[in-house]
């Protein structure tokens, strides 16, 4: 700067070098604002290209990694000393003998095998995303919906597959496993999570093969009420916390005594035996050709590992499975479930928690599943002790391991928890600890030590909604991609809690419009209700999470209420005659503030204006409506706000195509 001043002015006037400076330091400031907006310029069109075409990129925050990769060397020797490894099944353990009688008990006549049809190839691609990851073929499942002339022809090819008359290619059946960090030391290769993605034929034929085994076990799957994971029209994790929860108030309130057990498998999906799947799709009553398909499926398992580090990719060679499922198709997770039937019927045979008002404690539990996240109820340390050991005999049986280190136990004594519990002795004679004084344990995703600690549940996740609504609010998104962002991102930490802890819902609601004012979304004195219609009504679509809670707890509520589940039954129970209900409670406040009612009792002739008698896709609709009418009126009795509305309905204009432009908008 210096040197041009001096050539352009000719002096070394100080006075004048000074001015001739202040001018050019205001030039290099403007610069600096106008690369600054031009950064954010850039910023904003990639981050809405990039959200526009795949949320997930712009949601995925980038992981804490601490240290390097795994080389090839230490990847291989590691997930193929798991999956290479077949350990020797004991077929006469007296679990798997005591399920093989429950089958005989409950067995219906073998069906006999029908052709593969054009109809069920279409049905397994309906569900399928168009551009999910496609495996080593990749080929993604848009083109097989789109090539229709070939359906027919992929359902006689499945059929010889399923016949034998046509042997299954290795190429079909080999995945690309994709290690995924969690947390910890990067450079172990046990902190990763494997997740193979097949070849779309393998995931279609596959999903006819799941559906077909699903129906042949159905006689005995359905009996199997403790497993609620991959079952079909369950909430699953959230029914297994609702059970919990009264089981633990049920011994609080009558001060009984009730031992718990945690129980978590290592690498449980990677250990399954395949002679042990075998065996029980044989007991099931599973067609003999679907079985001996699966027969000849399962040796093919193969694939390779791949792992980013930096800009570095590892791919690892074949890997056989000689154990374990994979973890990307539809049939794998039902194998893995039916794995673990002997169990849940072994741990019936010892006494579980007695739960019920004095002089009627008929509801028996001595377990809850949800996959292979397993917690035990006992009556006594003893019984608790006896489940303990039946896990343990079940586990050496099948070849799978303990993960002690996310094992705890902890003991009510007279409704209070015993701080002075002692560990379980296993009969391996491993020690199962007891939880610590201020110790919990993170079940299904909450924390608990006898129930769910729900002041710090509910600080974390209004801690982690905030996070999320700062993240997306301080964003170059647009408008509209901030809302649907917001929907998409922020609102769906919540859903999981509705129903299971109580929940303060309006400072939640007024914190997301707070956020919005701070980063110049939101006028302060602009129509709160609006904010909640949808764009195509005049509003900005957001979404509310008091409506949200409402409806999911008059879902929950409806769904106990017509349940069969003899262990939903202990849930309504609970709920009709005890003074710690909450479920109920709050579904008759969201019916009542809706214009709806909410029938708690069973088998009588429900009113019209009852929620409970109609059907799930009638029910959301009846609550959608009666939200929306609520919120329209209360924007419309607004003397400012609601003026535009008012004269849209007295002239009778569309408000479809009155609004049909702004819904358009960015």
């Amino acid at each position: 700067i210096a040197a041009e001043l001096r050539y352009q002015h000719h002096t070394l006037n100080k006075a004048i070098l000074l001015v001739v400076k202040e001018r050019f330091v205001e030039k290099i400031r403007v610069l600096g604002t106008i690369k600054k907006s031009l950064d954010r310029k850039l910023r904003r069109l990639i981050d809405n290209r990039v959200f526009q075409t795949d949320p997930k990129r712009w949601f995925q925050p980038p992981a804490p990694v601490s240290g390097e990769g795994p080389s090839v060397e230490i990847v291989e020797e590691f997930w193929g000393g798991l999956y290479e490894q077949q350990r020797h099944l004991e077929g006469g353990a007296s679990v798997l003998t005591g399920f093989r009688t429950f089958c005989c008990q409950h067995l219906r006549q073998r069906a006999d095998f029908s052709p593969i049809t054009q109809e069920e190839v279409i049905v397994a691609l309906k569900g399928m995303k168009n551009h999910a990851a496609p495996g080593p073929d990749g080929i993604n499942a848009i083109w097989w919906k789109r090539f229709t002339s070939v359906h027919s022809h992929l359902a006689r090819i499945f059929t010889s597959f399923v016949e034998g008359s046509l042997p299954i290619p290795e190429w079909l059946v080999e995945g690309r496993t994709v290690l995924v960090p969690k947390k910890g030391d990067m450079s172990d290769p046990a902190n990763y999570r494997p997740i193979t993605c097949l070849n779309l034929l393998y995931k279609i034929f596959t999903k006819m093969l799941n559906e077909r085994v699903l129906h042949d076990i159905q006689p005995i799957w359905q009996r199997i009420v403790e497993q609620r994971g991959g079952k079909r029209g369950l909430s699953g994790c959230k029914e297994n916390l609702l059970i919990d929860r009264c089981i633990v108030h049920d011994s609080r309130r009558y001060l009984r005594n009730l031992p718990m057990a945690w129980v978590d498998y290592r690498k449980a999906l990677d250990s399954t035996s395949h002679q042990l799947i075998l065996m029980l799709l044989e007991w099931l009553g599973v067609e003999n050709n679907l079985v001996r398909c699966i027969g000849d499926l399962v040796p093919l398992w193969r694939t390779r590992f791949t792992i980013t580090s930096g800009d570095v990719q590892i791919i690892s060679r074949v890997v056989q499975f000689r154990r374990g499922v994979f973890q990307g198709d539809s049939l794998s997770p039902l194998l893995f479930n039916i794995s673990l039937m002997p169990l849940s019927v072994a741990l019936r045979a010892v006494e579980g928690y007695k739960a019920g008002r004095p002089g009627d404690r008929r509801h028996d539990i001595s377990h809850l599943y949800y996959m292979d996240d397993l917690k035990l109820f006992a009556s006594g340390e003893r019984q608790l002790k006896l489940q303990l050991d039946i896990v343990v005999k079940c586990s050496e049986a099948v070849g799978m391991e303990f993960g002690l280190d996310k094992c705890a136990a902890v003991h009510i004594k007279r409704g209070r928890v015993d701080v002075g519990g002692e560990d379980v002795q296993l009969v391996d004679g491993n020690v199962i600890q007891h939880l610590v004084i201020e110790g919990s344990y993170r079940y299904l995703g909450l924390n608990q030590r006898s129930i769910v600690d729900e002041v710090q549940v509910k600080e974390a996740l209004r801690s982690e909604y905030k996070r999320r609504l700062r993240r997306v609010w301080r964003s170059e998104l647009s408008g509209k991609n901030k809302v649907a962002a917001t929907n998409m991102f922020a609102v769906p930490v919540l859903l999981y809690s509705f129903g299971v802890v109580k929940s303060e819902l309006k400072p939640l609601d007024r914190d997301t419009r707070k956020l919005m004012n701070i980063h110049r979304s939101l006028h302060p004195r602009s129509s709160s209700p609006r904010l909640y219609f949808p764009r195509e009504c005049g509003g900005r679509g957001l979404l509310r999470v008091e409506s949200l809670h409402d409806r999911l707890v008059l879902g929950v509520g409806c769904d106990v209420v017509n349940s069969t589940d003899p262990l939903m039954d202990f849930v309504h129970e609970y709920e009709l005659r005890s003074v710690q209900d909450f479920l109920y409670k709050a579904a008759d406040g969201a019916a009542e503030a809706l214009g709806w009612e909410f029938r708690r009792g069973r088998g009588q002739v429900m009113p019209a204006n009852s929620l409970v008698g109609m059907s799930k896709s009638w029910r959301k609709g009846a609550i959608r409506s009666a939200e929306q009418a609520i919120l329209y009126q209360q924007h419309a009795d607004s003397p400012m706000h609601g003026r535009f509305f008012c004269l849209i309905e007295e002239q009778g204009l569309s408000a479809q195509l009155t609004f049909h432009s702004s819904s358009q908008l960015a």
